[in-house]
């Protein structure tokens, strides 16, 4: 599959591969929405259609990832919070900042406050990430560790740590090959394919498979498939969801598999989050997530009166909240009797949970929960803008409206003017430009009279 979660803010040139940009909440398909028609009721798939789903699926599987589970709901809300620090840091001071942006330039505490926790979601994001290629023969998969506070499985050939990037894509490749009811010896038979780097098999990308066949290798197990997606599931149900697969794979070792009968994956996985040290580690993890969406929702709600971007983070931050309670923090988001393969299935899920903004080639839309909800889409516009905007700002690359071409959701009346093009912060000084959701962003920061735009555009 040629989707990959993008951890870092990366260009939507490359329009025709799908993947879900986490920092600009937006789901890029990569085909038109005519060969997913997700919103119709009776679609007659192609097979090309069929694996146009599947795009979806894993990008949506990503999406639910940051906003149903303990994990992800509190960093994803501290996204929005950093875009909360940034633009009251205009009450504060009026400092005319010079781009990039850099916190050793500032003397906004505020500013610097809200920088730095938007660095800290980068870190917990990457946290346990870093993948290798090595120049060695294939060998047994093992786990070792830790090393430097990392445990890494590897096959030889490649590793990875066993964190975060491993976690999240094994769970939405996983979903994916159980949409198109693929067994665990055709999961097998694909990766083999899929993952070759020259002549060797199984060399690239771990983050979708290593762990699926860690535990396929073994030949002590039935439907490993399913079972090691319930397993990332449960793990980001855990503050910490890298060492819940260690805890895992540690409690497994100690059972003498060789003497039982072989059983489904699922089964160990369910005795084991049975246990009364997972369950207390998980009610853990949901007092914490709840009780810090509740704590932003009333700071939201104190304030937004005065701004914006408080309303829409808490709209974003209920959304979260709601998502965490009826999921029980993601442990029960997929449930072990839910028919995967059922294309109905993955539309009332949509339905119950709503999308981001996704980019057809044909579009930009929204679907179910957030298409019913104005009040939420307009939320995940300006988190979106104002993301983008922050950005810009960082990276010096200040040239180019994002809602020109790449997710042309523009309403503006001045679509296309030069500034569009050359600097869209320039807008600001057009006449009517009430509809234009990068100024919008911009006012929304704070920021339109605190730039030096200095720099040529980039």
């Amino acid at each position: 599959m040629d989707s990959i979660d993008y951890f870092y803010f990366r260009s939507l040139d490359e329009i025709r591969k799908p993947f879900y940009d986490w920092e600009r909440q937006v789901i890029n398909v990569g085909c038109s929405s005519q060969d997913i028609g997700i919103d119709d009721e009776q679609v007659n798939l192609t097979i090309k259609g069929k694996e146009n789903i599947a795009k979806l699926i894993h990008e949506y599987i990503h999406f639910l990832q940051n906003f149903a589970t303990n994990w992800g709901g509190p960093i994803f809300v501290d996204l929005a919070v950093s875009l909360l620090k940034i633009g009251a840091s205009s009450n504060e001071s009026e400092e005319i900042l010079k781009l990039p942006l850099n916190k050793e330039n500032i003397n906004n505490d505020l500013l610097i406050s809200g920088l730095e926790l938007r660095e800290s979601v980068i870190e917990r994001i990457n946290r346990s990430s870093r993948s290798f290629t090595h120049d060695k023969s294939r060998d047994a998969i093992s786990v070792s560790g830790p090393t430097d506070g990392e445990f890494v499985i590897t096959n030889g050939l490649t590793s990875i740590d066993v964190g975060l990037k491993l976690i999240r894509e094994h769970m939405a490749y996983l979903g994916t090959q159980l949409y198109l009811n693929h067994n665990d010896d055709e999961i097998h038979s694909r990766n083999l394919v899929t993952f070759k780097r020259n002549e060797h098999m199984l060399a690239r990308n771990p983050e979708y498979w290593i762990l699926f066949e860690y535990f396929y290798a073994s030949k002590c197990f039935e439907n490993v498939g399913r079972g090691v997606f319930f397993l990332t599931q449960y793990s980001l149900a855990g503050l910490a969801p890298n060492y819940s697969i260690i805890r895992f794979i540690k409690w497994i070792h100690d059972i003498d598999l060789l003497a039982q009968r072989i059983r489904p994956l699922i089964d160990y996985v369910q005795e084991w989050t049975n246990l009364h040290s997972e369950k207390s580690e998980n009610k853990k993890a949901n007092d914490k997530a709840i009780a810090h969406c509740e704590s932003i929702i009333k700071l939201s709600k104190k304030y937004e009166s005065e701004n914006h971007l408080f309303e829409f983070t808490r709209i974003v931050t209920e959304y979260t909240l709601a998502n965490i309670l009826k999921s029980e923090g993601g442990m029960n988001l997929f449930c072990i009797e839910d028919n995967f393969s059922d294309l109905t299935y993955w539309k009332k899920k949509i339905d119950e949970f709503g999308t981001g903004i996704v980019l057809y080639t044909d579009g930009v839309f929204a679907h179910g929960l957030s298409a019913e909800n104005p009040d939420l889409l307009e939320s995940f516009k300006h988190f979106l803008a104002g993301n983008l905007i922050v950005k810009k700002l960082l990276t010096n690359q200040i040239s180019t409206c994002p809602f020109l071409y790449d997710i042309p959701i523009c309403q503006a009346e001045y679509r296309d003017s030069q500034n569009c093009v050359k600097n869209p912060f320039l807008m600001l000084d057009e006449k009517s430009v009430d509809a234009c959701l990068f100024v919008n962003g911009v006012l929304m920061l704070g920021l339109s009279k605190r730039l030096e735009l200095y720099n040529s555009p980039s």
